[in-house]
């Protein structure tokens, strides 16, 4: 078979090989090309060796050919040739077909073309097409993932209730101790201030001696701020000398605890 004036031997399989969904008219040639990254330094006896190499993406260069007499009519080898650039131009990946293999995911790398004055109702194009490895991640932990959309203002507004888990490792607990200091309330069985006569529910001042604890004095019941009794002055007498209000001359009265 001659292409440009020029014998070639050329294999025909009919349909096999393509280019995404471009069949070529001729097969000419088709170079398979597949190599390792290998570390240059030394590896240390007995590491895995596979942690020092690595897969290249597979590379196939192809030699097709089409004529506009395949087709029957004048412009065939224009169109083949604008859908080959409108392929490597779109840069989506396609599956490639040749007689030994197949292959996924590859773009279109190189388009070569020659136009001469022999070359008028024909296309001979050497292509060079490479793989994309395309791999695929996993998370893995102890922790949970959000379901929501970092931009979902309802997950949001509740971080502590919509937020993953997080590890922190261990935690030790910390031991909270009595907290004393003036004025302290006792919610119950917390006697701080007061002194054991301090009843639940009740402020206990303490530490101002005997007289000036007017909060937490003794007997003082759940709930009941307690006052350390306030002498008075004995009442006064009328004019027959009678005692107002019949209280004993010197006894006094307790604004708050009685007589």
């Amino acid at each position: 078979m001659a292409l440009n004036g020029e014998p070639t031997y050329a294999l025909l399989r009919g349909s096999r090989s393509s280019i995404s969904a471009i069949l070529p008219d001729v097969v000419v040639e088709e170079v398979h090309r597949d190599a390792l990254a290998i570390t240059q330094h030394p590896v240390e006896q007995g590491a895995s060796i596979t942690d020092h190499a690595y897969r290249l993406p597979a590379v196939v260069e192809v030699r097709y050919g089409w004529s506009d007499s395949s087709a029957g009519y004048v412009g065939h080898i224009d169109e083949v040739y604008g859908r080959l650039r409108s392929l490597q131009a779109s840069r989506e990946p396609f599956n490639v077909s040749t007689i030994r293999r197949r292959y996924k995911n590859m773009l279109l790398a190189g388009v070569s073309v020659v136009t001469d004055s022999r070359t008028s109702n024909s296309l001979m194009v050497v292509a060079t097409l490479q793989e994309i490895i395309i791999a695929s991640t996993k998370t893995e932990g102890t922790g949970t993932a959000t379901t929501k959309p970092a931009d979902d203002k309802a997950a949001q507004s509740s971080p502590a209730a919509t937020g993953g888990t997080v590890d922190r490792g261990e935690v030790q607990p910390i031991t909270v101790t009595d907290q004393s200091f003036a004025g302290s309330f006792n919610p119950g069985n917390f006697n701080v201030d007061g002194g054991s006569g301090v009843a639940n529910g009740s402020f206990g001042l303490g530490g101002l001696g005997s007289g000036g604890d007017y909060l937490g004095g003794a007997g003082g019941q759940d709930g009941a701020i307690n006052l350390d009794p306030i002498d008075v002055p004995a009442a006064p007498r009328d004019i027959s000398g009678a005692l107002i209000g019949g209280t004993v001359p010197g006894s006094g009265f307790s604004v708050f605890g009685g007589v």
